[in-house]
Formats: structure tokens, C-alpha cells, sequence
């Protein structure tokens, strides 16, 4: 790509801040690029906001070029601070789509305009997207002598299943056809079983004790995190690195010590930091993990040599007797039983923010105590093994002594998991408990009420990262206060709005007037109803992308539009994500009808300009499921506030990112519809109708099939039917008055 000319070098911040400028001449120089209008003042606010390490919420509409305006700004930062020899970008995303994106559309061009280098980004992902090798020999190690499989055994089955695929995948990776990266698996990604038991896993992982260490794919990886100026990594990682950070004990993520954060599609930000605070104790499944413990003290005290090295740590095989743990974890168990679920025919058992049951905080103490002890042993007792130079000095201990890291990792990883959750559950604090029972399993859950009750010790207050939020999406209703609560923003942060560029005139959104709607006792009837119309909405010379509120409908949905469009149709989750969206993209450049359909994951993030998407169909508006116990808790503490405070607003996000995958560019144009009728027979459904940008909005009729007519287009609010001519339509104001709980 030639040699990269570092523009504005120095580190003098207002020479720096030169370099914004510098760049956007360098690319406008390269062919095709144009500049948004305001994307150098949004770059200028992101720097600002970077170099004086004031917290920042940009909301920066689909258009901006808010992608390159954070990079340049965060590159232009980078050489700005005083640390910047040692401070790499990190770029948090929430959904693969926009990593994809990223890597593949807007870093090529920092590289082309000799802005960057060509290795100086790189994408980061969790552990578990990477194949183990010591986990697919052991599973095949394990099978020698046991190669009898029942054709009618299910289990059996799964076991051959899991042995194939060991088999295959340690072969490809080791003769180099594979670089261990699920991504990166011809055909469709591996999952189940199968997966679970080969992917990387800090359960198992025993770092460089490990024979395959030197070519283990996940280690790899990281060691390119090292030398990168930029790397794309998901907000799930950079929660895991600024948690893992915190503790002493732990190795982050991020081999630095400190990095420039830049969040994007961060209204997904609070929903993420509520699973990362969040925690669940299956009990059964904890006493199995426990159950393996006297197999680990067994090979541990069974060597003389180990056996001496934990007498120096004064470690003894009884420290490793899981019977007093083990007895407490049943006591909870039963505890959890003996109370009835909240809702008849439920499992779940609403404790809120009550304090427990007698019975079962004793129960909870004790086994939190004994839980607490011995993974405090098998600490010490993992230190030691890790850092022992024994097998320098007798090289056969080599096996038996990764084997037993191997257990020992596997235990440890889960005691860990296992006092976290239950510390986090008796802990006061503001969060909802919840408990889930059946004959067969008995589960302890806990979660915070919002992000922010996460955020506020997690990012806010750590020294590891200057963070700025960005998505085209943080006001609702023309305010940041609700996306402002859900994070807990500092007093000290700011917010910037940036304007939106398109005319979003020359596209229509239509609404679908069903019969039914998505309500819990209509849906039924409602999924009917689209699977029967959905089709009919569809025209084969226009790329289509309709979202899905959920697996199930998908998965009902897509026979029905095969039937009609035979392998026109792409759906999620048959395909790696690249892969789906590249077979879409060939069908559309080779004049060939493609119906792309996928969940809330392309609803984010999915770039598909001009001919890529025509035309969006959203299925149901996409509200948060109100039976959640963490829903449940925040309803009866906001009161008759709840909807309009929390489930609208959080509501109208989700839609205006999901109205946003249609236009991409300036001149793009087309069509959204929507199959949920409930934004016409509401007040607060012409409320988010108005809030969405300013298409012509009408709605329409399902076909009429006796007379073989299409569906009347008709202005919102009117009556009359609406010509499709350009001149006309346009958004009506009307707000029906008989909004009620009920339409909802």
C-alpha cells in the first residue's frame, strides 16, 4: 500500500488536531469519497472529548459518516496525548455486522489514504470463536476403546458427532487448511455439541503449559493485539477487559494498560452492561462441576513430586474434599423448592428485592462459605503448577502435569462462576432476584435493574479507558434523558447531536393493517396473518431485508416465502454472517431476486446501500419482552410510568435502527413495511410513528385475493386512498385519543 505518512506527527495537541483536517484532504483525494457535511466538526468533538478525557454521547444519524469521523478523530487523538506510543484504539461494537463492516469497508480507506498501515488494525473476539486443539484430542484420546455407537442411542450419537468433528477439525487445522477460527469454517459455523466441547474456553485453557499453545489460534490472535493501533472488538469484550482488569487475579483482555474507547451502536451499551452484571447458579450443575474435584486431588497428590510442591504450599488432599460444598449446594437446592412459583404453571419464583427466605439464606451463607474456601485452595494450588519449573528438571511429568492444569482449569473457572454468582445474589444493592425450579433442575438468578447500576463502577470510574458513546440512535422523543439514565452518565460528560443529511421524502413507510396484532392473546391469529401476507408485500425486483422479532417466526416465515421464491431466500443463522451478506450481494449484482431475512442483529449495524436494500420489512415493533423478572420488577416500581417512561422510548431506539438499514447513502431511496397495526390504532403508536424520520407514511390493506387487487396505499390518519405518485403523501398528524394497556 506504500509507506504511511503520519500526519501531524507531533504530539502538540492543536497540531493534532491538524491532522483532522489532513486526513479528510487525504481521502477526499482518493477517487469516489466525499466528505458529509459536518463530519470534520463531529471528528473535532470526538477528539476534544478524547484529549481532555471528558466522557461524550454523540448521536450521529445513518449518513454522517460517523465511522470514519470517529476514527480520524480518535487517530488524530492518539498522537495528541502523552502516552500515545502506548495507547492503542479500541472500537467496541455490539453486533458482528459492524465489525464486518468496519474491517472490510471503512479501515481500507484510512489504509488507502496512507493514514494507517495495513496491519495496524485488527479485529478481536472472545475466546469461545476459536477451535482447541488439546480439547479435540482428549475428546479423541477419550474414545479410544469406546468406538461402539448405537445407531439409537441419542447420546451414543452425540458422542460420534462430537468424535467426527474432532477429528475433522484437528485435521484441517493442523495441515493448515483451517486457522481455527469458527468465522473462518467452510460452510456453515459449527454449533451444538459439538462446538461447545472443541471451542476455547478459559474453563480448560492452561495458557503455555499447554502443548499446542505456540499454534493456538486464540493465542495467536491476541499476540497481534500487541502491536495494533486499532482494534475491533464487541462491547461484551471491553466489558469482560474492564471487569477482568479489576480484579487482581485476573489477566485483561487487552494487552495494554491503557487504551482510547470509542463505543459505537452504543444504545445497545446499558442492555449489554445488564447482562455483565447479571448472574445465574444452576445447582445440579454445580455439584457436577464439584463432583471432579476428587479426580483432580487424586492426580494431583498421586505424583510424589507434585504431591511435595503443594506440601511446601501447605495444601493437602482433604483441602480438596468438595463434600461439605456439595451438601450445602443441595440444602439450597431444596430451600428453592420448597417455594411456590409466582404464577400458577409458572417455574420461576419472584423474589424481587425482598429479602430471602429464612431457610434459604441460611442455606446460601453456608454454601457461599464453603464454595469460597476451596476455590481460594485451588488457587493457590493452580499458582503453583502454573509457575513450577519442574518438568525442566523431569521431563516426563510434562503429561501429567498438563492434565492436571487441564482438571484443575476446568474447576477453577467454574468456582469462580460459582461465587461470583451466588456473592452477587446475597448482595445488597439494586437488583432483582428471581428463582427458577423443576423436578430436574433448581437455578439461583440475579441482575442489576439497569446498566447504569453496572456502568457506574465498570467504565465510569476506571482509569483504564477514555470512552466516547456513539450510535445514530440516543434520543428518543429529541432528548438524551432516557439513554442518560440507562448508562448513568457522569456529571462531567457531554452530548452532541450531529444533523441528519438525507431526504427521507423520496422513500415510503407503510403499515400493514392487519386484522390481529402481536398482543400476547391475538399472536397466534397475527403470525398467521403474515405468513399468509408477508409474501404478497414483496416484489421479486427489489432486495428485500425483513426482520424477524424472533427465531420462531423466522423459522415459520421462511418455508412460507421458499415456497414462493424458492432460493431467493437467505436466512440467518444458515450462514456464517459474511457469508450470508456476500450470497446476498452476488444475487443482487447478478439481477437475481434475494430476500434476506435475519433478527435483531441485522437490524444494527448492516450496511447495504443503494440496490443491496430496496425494501425493509419490519414483522413486529421491538419491544422488550414484558414477562422478564427484571421487566416485572422495574413495572411495579415505575407503576402506570413504565410504558411510557421505559418501553416506548426503548422501543423507538430499536425501530429507528431497524427504519435505518434502507437508506445508506444520499441517493438512496425505497421502501419500509410494516406488519404491526398497532402504530395506527394508538395514540402512543402515531407517537412513535412521528418520532420515526420523516418518510412519506401511509398504510394499507392486506390484498384482496377474490378480486386480485393490490393493497390501497393510504395517507395515515386518512381515509382516502393515496395515489403512488411522488407529489403526494407525507406524515398526519393525527393522534387517536383511545390509547389503552390493552392496545399494547
Amino acid at each position: 500500500m506504500g509507506e504511511v505518512v503520519y500526519l501531524g506527527a507531533s504530539r502538540d495537541v492543536a497540531e493534532s488536531a491538524d491532522f483532522i483536517d489532513a486526513a479528510y484532504d487525504a481521502l477526499e483525494a482518493l477517487p469516489g469519497f466525499r466528505a458529509r457535511p459536518g463530519q470534520r466538526a463531529l471528528s473535532r468533538a470526538i477528539f476534544d472529548s478524547l484529549v481532555s478525557s471528558n466522557p461524550l454521547a454523540v448521536e450521529a444519524p445513518t449518513g454522517t459518516g460517523k465511522t470514519l469521523a470517529y476514527l480520524i478523530a480518535a487517530l488524530a487523538a492518539q498522537q495528541a496525548r502523552p502516552d500515545a506510543e502506548a495507547l492503542p484504539i479500541v472500537i467496541a461494537t455490539a453486533t458482528v455486522g459492524l465489525q464486518h463492516q468496519i474491517i472490510t469497508g471503512d479501515l481500507p480507506k484510512l489504509v488507502n489514504a496512507k493514514l494507517i498501515g495495513p496491519h495496524d488494525a485488527v479485529i478481536a473476539k472472545g475466546r469461545g470463536r476459536y477451535f482447541c486443539s488439546l480439547s479435540a484430542e482428549r475428546v479423541i484420546e477419550g474414545a479410544k476403546g469406546s468406538s461402539q455407537f448405537d445407531l439409537f442411542d441419542g447420546e451414543a450419537n452425540e458422542a460420534r458427532e462430537i468424535l467426527d468433528t474432532a477429528q475433522t477439525m484437528l485435521g484441517k487445522f493442523m495441515s493448515e487448511e483451517w486457522n481455527g477460527d469458527r468465522d473462518h469454517w467452510q460452510g456453515a459455523p459449527p454449533t451444538g455439541p459439538a462446538w461447545e466441547r472443541l471451542r476455547a474456553s478459559s474453563d480448560t485453557c492452561i495458557s503455555r503449559r499447554c502443548p499446542f499453545f505456540e499454534s493456538c489460534a486464540y493465542f495467536k490472535d491476541r499476540a497481534r493485539l500487541a502491536n495494533a493501533k486499532i482494534v475491533v472488538a464487541n462491547q461484551d469484550l471491553v466489558l469482560s477487559d474492564l471487569a477482568m482488569a479489576a480484579k487482581p487475579d485476573q489477566e485483561p483482555l487487552f494487552p495494554t494498560d491503557k487504551y482510547l474507547l470509542v463505543v459505537d451502536e452504543a444504545h445497545n451499551l446499558p442492555d449489554k452492561a445488564l447482562e455483565a452484571g447479571a448472574a445465574e447458579l444452576e445447582l445440579e450443575g454445580a455439584q457436577a462441576a464439584l463432583a471432579s474435584m476428587p479426580a483432580f486431588a487424586t492426580k494431583l497428590f498421586r505424583d510424589p513430586d507434585l504431591a511435595r510442591l503443594m506440601n511446601n504450599r501447605e495444601l493437602h488432599s482433604s483441602d480438596f474434599e468438595p463434600g461439605p460444598a456439595l451438601v450445602s449446594l443441595a440444602k439450597t437446592a431444596a430451600a428453592v423448592r420448597a417455594l411456590e412459583p409466582s404464577e400458577e404453571g409458572g417455574t420461576v419464583v419472584r423474589l424481587g428485592k425482598n429479602a430471602l427466605p429464612a431457610e434459604l439464606q441460611r442455606a446460601v451463607m453456608e454454601a457461599a462459605q464453603h464454595l469460597g474456601a476451596l476455590e481460594s485452595r485451588l488457587g493457590r494450588a493452580m499458582a503453583a503448577l502454573r509457575t513450577t519449573n519442574i518438568v525442566e528438571k523431569k521431563p516426563h511429568l510434562a503429561s501429567t502435569l498438563s492434565e492436571v492444569l487441564y482438571l484443575g482449569a476446568f474447576v477453577g473457572t467454574r468456582l469462580r462462576e460459582f461465587n461470583s454468582a451466588i456473592k452477587l445474589f446475597v448482595q445488597e444493592g439494586r437488583t432483582v432476584r428471581w428463582l427458577d425450579h423443576t423436578a430436574t433442575y433448581a437455578r439461583l438468578h440475579v441482575s442489576p435493574l439497569e446498566g447504569a447500576d453496572v456502568l457506574r463502577n465498570l467504565l465510569w470510574t476506571s482509569e483504564r479507558c477514555v470512552p466516547v458513546l456513539v450510535s445514530a440512535t440516543l434520543k428518543t422523543f429529541g432528548n438524551f434523558e432516557r439513554f442518560s439514565a440507562r448508562v448513568g452518565l457522569p456529571s462531567n460528560a457531554k452530548t452532541y447531536a450531529a444533523d441528519p443529511i438525507f431526504d427521507y421524502r423520496k422513500s415510503e413507510l407503510v403499515v400493514v393493517d392487519l386484522q390481529k396484532t402481536p398482543r400476547y392473546e391475538d399472536r397466534a391469529a397475527w403470525e398467521q396473518e403474515v405468513c399468509q401476507e408477508l409474501p404478497e408485500f414483496i416484489h421479486d425486483s427489489q432486495a428485500t431485508l425483513v426482520l424477524f422479532p424472533s427465531v420462531t417466526l423466522m423459522r415459520k416465515v421462511v418455508p412460507v416465502l421458499r415456497a414462493k421464491f424458492g432460493e431467493a431466500v437467505l436466512a440467518q443463522r444458515e450462514l456464517a454472517f459474511d457469508r450470508l451478506i456476500d450470497a446476498h450481494k452476488r444475487r443482487v449484482d447478478a439481477g437475481e431476486t434475494s430476500i434476506l431475512c435475519g433478527l435483531a442483529t441485522m437490524a444494527e449495524g448492516l450496511d447495504l446501500p443503494g440496490k443491496y436494500c430496496e425494501h425493509v420489512i419490519i414483522v413486529a415493533l421491538p419491544f422488550t419482552v414484558p414477562t422478564s423478572p427484571v421487566e416485572r420488577e422495574l413495572q411495579q416500581e415505575l407503576g402506570d410510568r413504565y410504558f411510557y417512561e421505559r418501553a416506548m422510548p426503548d422501543c423507538l431506539t430499536r425501530l429507528t435502527q431497524m427504519v435505518g438499514r434502507l437508506i445508506r447513502r444520499e441517493e438512496d431511496q425505497g421502501r419500509i413495511t410494516v406488519f404491526d397495526p398497532r402504530l395506527l390504532r394508538s395514540g402512543w403508536g402515531m407517537k412513535l410513528l412521528r418520532a420515526l424520520p420523516p418518510f412519506r407514511k401511509r398504510s394499507a390493506k392486506p390484498w384482496d385475493r377474490r378480486r386480485k387487487e393490490p393493497p390501497a396505499l393510504h395517507v395515515v390518519g386518512s381515509g382516502a386512498p393515496l395515489k403512488s405518485t411522488p407529489e403526494t403523501g407525507g406524515s398526519h398528524e393525527h393522534v387517536p385519543q383511545d390509547a389503552s394497556s390493552a392496545s399494547r
